[in-house]
């Protein structure tokens, strides 16, 4: 449609057609061609049903939804805000994942994946549509030639997310592995009261860690104030006690510190602990 606006020219009236166009007019949405616009939720091209977007261009009835299963071996640590595994796969002999997903009306969906990718997604369709309500999974770890090597573990509960994403979380402790026991390394960063050995004053040290009353390592000798490891191929296991003591250069007790329920994972990838030994003799044992 046309319109005209009058404009003053050198004096001389000028009518000048312009086309009009209402913000409101939704016409101009046209189902079909590829582009999403106004009053469509997709276009995908086409008028054809059953490929994700309707022929009216709205999405589809199915929700299209997504469970994701992620495992952790011998608990999580953080880094950077990001959970990780505390140990990995070949840590624990673990070649494969076998995961099942239960919804509400029972078994959805179930596979065997690398173990090393520590998650598993499952996605519904069309023709398999996940119902609302509550979700699990189960998973059991397998070795090379693919026998079980562990436990079945079930993860958390959660309630299934319409079009979005809904994550179960594995997490798995030595004792559900029956190819252990499990040897590792711990691994150490140590401070004195915040500080380095020159800092607090510290000249000579003493760290001994214990397992169900056996020393299974020590290390005494000058102070250190860094990253190390005081034990390789100890029993994997969470109830260690390590003791430190700090001594001055005239021998007397600078400050101590005991840790309980330490953890060494299996294999060599552990996390170090971190130490900070406070400058304090009083409850120390001389």
């Amino acid at each position: 449609m046309f319109s005209y606006i009058k404009w003053l020219v050198f004096g001389v009236a000028v009518l000048i057609p312009f086309t009009y166009v209402s913000c409101d007019d939704d016409s101009k949405a046209v189902c079909g061609n590829g582009i999403v616009e106004k009053g469509e939720e997709c276009d995908d091209g086409n008028l054809q049903d059953g490929d994700g977007c309707t022929r009216f261009c709205l999405l589809p009835a199915y929700k299209g939804s997504t469970v994701v299963v992620r495992w952790y071996i011998n608990g999580t640590q953080t880094i950077s805000g990001q959970s990780y595994s505390y140990d990995t796969c070949s840590d624990v002999g673990a070649s494969k994942t076998r995961i099942k997903i239960f919804g509400p009306n029972g078994l959805v969906g179930e596979d065997t994946v690398q173990c090393s990718s520590m998650e598993y997604r499952l996605t519904d369709n069309e023709d398999s549509q996940f119902p609302d309500g509550s979700y699990h999974a189960e998973i059991a770890f397998l070795d090379s030639g693919d026998a079980t090597i562990s436990s079945v573990i079930t993860s958390d509960s959660t309630t299934l997310i319409r079009r979005g994403q809904t994550e179960l979380y594995a997490t798995t402790s030595l004792d559900d592995f029956t190819n252990g026991p499990f040897k590792g390394v711990f691994y150490f960063n140590l401070k004195w009261d915040g500080g380095t050995c020159d800092s607090g004053a510290v000249a000579t040290m003493k760290m001994t860690l214990t397992l169900d009353g056996s020393q299974v390592g020590t290390m005494e000798g000058n102070c250190i104030a860094t990253s190390s490891s005081l034990a390789n191929e100890v029993p994997a296991a969470d109830d260690y006690i390590l003791d430190v003591v700090g001594y001055t250069a005239d021998g007397t007790v600078w400050g101590c510190l005991t840790m309980e329920n330490v953890k060494v994972g299996a294999g060599v990838t552990n996390p170090p602990l971190e130490i900070d030994v406070p400058k304090d003799a009083t409850s120390c044992q001389q």
